[in-house]
């Protein structure tokens, strides 16, 4: 039963509320030009194709989607980090789409016509992002319901301060331009053409089947100690390689980490604490008053089955009589004390079905009570219990079933009705009201009962005191007064036997450095006030104090050879090592692959079933050049030593196996369904790149 399941994780709905959000900002966004109280380089946020965009825009686009998020949610509350993160992602998407996607779009006359909208928004085709937002769901089944579409467009209207009209109407304007980009890449993927000649090579790159034998010398046969590399050797390389070192702008950073856990005197004093507690607890007539006042979590109300809990405390508490009072003991970071309250039998599941009758608009609370008692009573005198349900019951999520919610056990259910159904006596009939309504209840079934317990916690989070704090706080200022620059930094780690981190290629947009939480203040200042060396302030990221030193910065565009160095003698001691083994295979005199690898004192490996999509070989590893010039080579003919990436090989081709297939239809499919895949992604990806961006988020989030 839908109605009664216990309420969702509201981390579940996060993406469904996310892709249903109305994007008020983003019409908004419109308004917001060069008369804008903001302006000059300070405020651009983006560079598209030239044109300046200020972060008010962003912002509008970003505030209305944190609003929206709040209303479908049904919370005044800003949302967790985590959710705002998104959310950030979704409104750069839409800046980003409106000065790409949109304006080719505009050059095509794609249209949504006003027919189309009322399909997608209340007639038979609804949009997948209306289907997904929870307000229009029905309550009990979870499932959507047009009827609440309709309702809130019919009841907009009432709100008088305008912004329900004119968030849906925002949210209506998100729908067409989504359908219109749909219809964009529907024209593109009707405009693709696959040519026969395209599907028989494609085909033939995959089915034609080539055997090989091959000789194979490994590069790490030679130390690359013994290797001597110059200056004017890397440089060299570098310079006709270029291609191979574009990055992205990125930040280098160390960093050292202050810990901020209690002290042996701050657990002393909670551990006193909750002795005291203990004796209290001991005295008190009302727990459950106790714990609300007492505890750093509320009293919850349920019973436990045995190994339910706690390992150790279930059998304690379970061995132990009402009123026995466990611990303190620590768990999950906090102090506890567990305290018997009751001990009853109870079965560990229930057979139960149900009649819902719930308020609405013709029928008030008092209505709904009274239709329930007249049902109790017809059920009393032998009515059909099955044909009430299909009359009455508002749970169309059990109707099908005659009400029945099959077997459930604690913690599945809505308080109310839960108790109801662990208390009740076998087909008796009860009246329980829940947050849903009043629901008429028969338990058919209850399985073996058991012992369990109802227990009582007051639990204290295990922290450093302020005294504490101050004294870490005093340690990581003393650090970071005294690591002036990079070199003293790294001085101080090793006097002090500090553990120094690492966090390379820091992109402007990151927001993860692994061990600390929220790092963004870290990167944010790598990027807008840090110069190269310089030693940060003190950061206080969750438990920590953090002290970072900005290690290298890496702009966009070609990496500098200094920084590619250990690459550049990896490329050239392999180039190097390639040149001396060719030249003894040549010194060889070898005639076939089974005389060199005598000769060369390495084995003669088989490579069967090569096609020329192969990227890897037996024994080696990937190499598609060599794979490549295998899959084209005669039969019987002897290969010259070809470089690869992992040695210098000599092969043998020993057998081809062309595909006898000439009809290509199939590989036609193959080859346009691989590609309509990829329309959505790699034209937007193509737009972007040819809006030539500069983002430059970084600079305010």
């Amino acid at each position: 039963m839908a109605t009664l399941q216990t309420i969702r994780n509201r981390a579940g709905l996060l993406v469904s509320v996310i892709i249903g959000l109305s994007l008020l900002a983003f019409v908004l966004s419109d308004f917001i030009g060069s008369g804008s109280m903001f302006g000059g380089p300070d405020y651009e946020i983006a560079v598209f194709n030239g044109k300046s965009v200020e972060y008010p825009e962003y912002e509008q686009i970003f505030d209305g989607l944190i609003e929206n998020y709040k209303r479908n949610m049904g919370s005044d509350a800003m949302p967790e980090e985590s959710v705002v993160d998104m959310i950030r992602e979704q409104a750069w998407d839409i800046l980003v789409k409106k000065y790409t996607l949109e304006n080719e779009i505009e050059k095509t006359g794609i249209k949504v016509s006003e027919e189309e909208l009322f399909d997608m928004v209340q007639g038979t085709n609804i949009d997948p992002q209306i289907l997904q937002i929870p307000v229009f769901q029905n309550q009990q089944t979870g499932m959507f319901d047009r009827a609440l579409v309709i309702q809130f467009l019919q009841n907009m209207d009432k709100d008088p301060s305008g912004n329900a009209r004119a968030s849906w109407l925002a949210f209506e304007e998100q729908l067409v331009q989504g359908r219109r980009v749909t219809k964009y890449n529907n024209m593109i993927k009707k405009a693709m053409y696959v040519p026969s000649v395209l599907a028989q090579q494609y085909h033939k790159d995959n089915m034609d089947k080539t055997d090989c034998r091959f000789v194979f010398k490994p590069y790490s046969l030679v130390a690359d100690s013994t290797i001597e590399c110059t200056d004017a050797e890397l440089k060299a390389y570098y310079d006709q390689h270029l291609y191979k070192y574009d990055q992205e702008e990125m930040r280098d950073i160390d960093y050292v980490v202050f810990d901020i856990l209690p002290s042996s005197q701050d657990m002393e004093f909670l551990q006193g604490k909750m002795m005291k507690l203990k004796e209290e607890f001991a005295t008190t007539d009302d727990d459950v008053a106790f714990v609300n006042y007492n505890s750093d979590k509320a009293f919850e109300d349920k019973y436990y089955a045995r190994n339910t809990m706690n390992p150790e405390v279930d059998s304690i508490l379970f061995a132990s009589p009402v009123g026995y009072i466990h611990g303190p003991y620590i768990e999950n970071n906090n102090y506890v004390l567990a305290k018997v309250m009751e001990k009853k039998m109870f079965p560990d599941s229930v057979h139960a079905r149900h009649i819902l009758i719930q308020p609405n608009e013709k029928r008030n609370q008092e209505a709904s009570k009274s239709l329930a008692d007249s049902i109790l009573n017809l059920l009393k005198n032998k009515a059909d219990f099955i044909q009430l349900v299909m009359r009455y019951s508002d749970d169309k999520g059990s109707v099908p079933d005659g009400g029945d919610l099959k077997w459930f056990g604690r913690g599945k259910m809505v308080k109310p009705f839960e108790d109801t159904c662990f208390t009740a006596k076998v087909n008796e009939y009860k009246i329980v009201e829940s947050q849903f309504g009043y629901h008429i209840v028969q338990v058919l079934e209850r399985s073996k009962e058991s012992e369990q317990l109802k227990v009582a916690f007051v639990e204290h989070l295990i922290e450093p005191s302020q005294q504490t704090r101050q004294q870490i706080f005093n340690t990581a200022t003393e650090f970071a007064s005294k690591a002036t620059n990079y070199d003293e930094f790294k001085k101080l780690v090793g006097e002090k036997g500090i553990v120094k981190r690492t966090a390379n290629n820091l992109s402007p947009n990151e927001r993860n450095i692994a061990g600390l939480e929220s790092p963004r203040e870290v990167i944010r200042w790598a990027y807008n006030k840090a110069a190269k060396n310089e030693v940060s302030e003190i950061f206080e990221l969750g438990d920590k104090f953090v002290v970072a030193v900005l290690t290298e910065i890496k702009e966009k565009g070609t990496a500098p050879m200094e920084l590619v160095r250990e690459q550049l003698l990896t490329e050239v001691r392999k180039e190097k090592k390639a040149t001396q083994f060719i030249e003894e295979f040549k010194k060889s005199g070898y005639k076939t692959v089974e005389d060199l690898g005598a000769k060369i004192q390495q084995p003669v490996n088989d490579a069967p079933n090569i096609t020329f999509n192969s990227f890897s070989l037996p024994y080696v590893g990937i190499e598609p050049e060599i794979i490549a010039v295998m899959s084209i080579s005669e039969k019987g003919k002897i290969s010259e030593p070809m470089k690869g990436n992992n040695g210098v090989f000599v092969f043998e081709v020993t057998n081809k196996l062309p595909s006898d297939q000439t009809d290509y239809s199939v590989d036609k499919v193959r080859i346009a369904n691989e590609w309509k895949t990829r329309v959505e992604y790699q034209s937007f990806e193509a737009m972007k790149k040819k809006a030539d961006i500069t983002d430059k988020r970084v600079k305010f989030m």
